[in-house]
């Protein structure tokens, strides 16, 4: 059962009542629907405040996502690709602490993401991990200024333009 309402703009949209199936169609955050017979319907427990905390949330989450996957895409170095896993990320770090103190092999045998061997020289692997770090930093970066974004949107249209200007 329903209920017809005028909204005030002449037209009459339909109100459902709590007990009514047509509300659980109804996405979170959505703020109308559409009845069988084509009008359109208000969600009396739609609370824009409270929908835009989930969106926001549920952005943060996404972008989160995001940026693990840009960070796990890896790097490039000399034309070759190599991984930014948690462990290979510890690996470049312990390359470098060999490097400082004297315990690196020259060169210095890699593995890429293609699971090539790579033979770092090891003149160069300053240069190598400043890239890794570099990679790791532009995609948490761009995660933060994107978040920045959601923290600072005030409605539902502001949030959209953060998501279209996602990566």
């Amino acid at each position: 059962m329903s209920i017809d309402a005028f909204n005030g703009k002449d037209e009459i949209v339909r109100v459902w009542p709590k007990s009514n199936i047509m509300l659980e169609q109804l996405r979170p955050g959505e703020k109308y629907g559409i009845a069988d017979d084509g009008r359109r319907f208000d969600n009396p427990y739609y609370n824009e405040p409270a929908q835009l905390i989930t969106s926001k949330n549920e952005m943060n989450a996404v972008i989160d996502t995001k940026t693990r996957e840009l960070i796990a895409g890896g790097f490039t170095y000399d034309g070759k690709k190599f991984s930014l896993s948690l462990e290979a990320q510890i690996n470049w770090t312990m390359l470098i602490a060999a490097k400082t103190h004297g315990t690196v092999n020259d060169p210095e045998p890699l593995t890429d993401m293609d699971n090539d061997t790579y033979d770092l020289a090891s003149a160069d692997i300053e240069a190598f991990f400043q890239v890794a770090v570099d990679a790791v930093k532009e995609h948490l970066t761009s995660g933060r200024l994107l978040k920045k974004g959601v923290v600072g949107a005030s409605d539902f249209t502001a949030l959209k333009k953060v998501a279209k200007d996602e990566r």
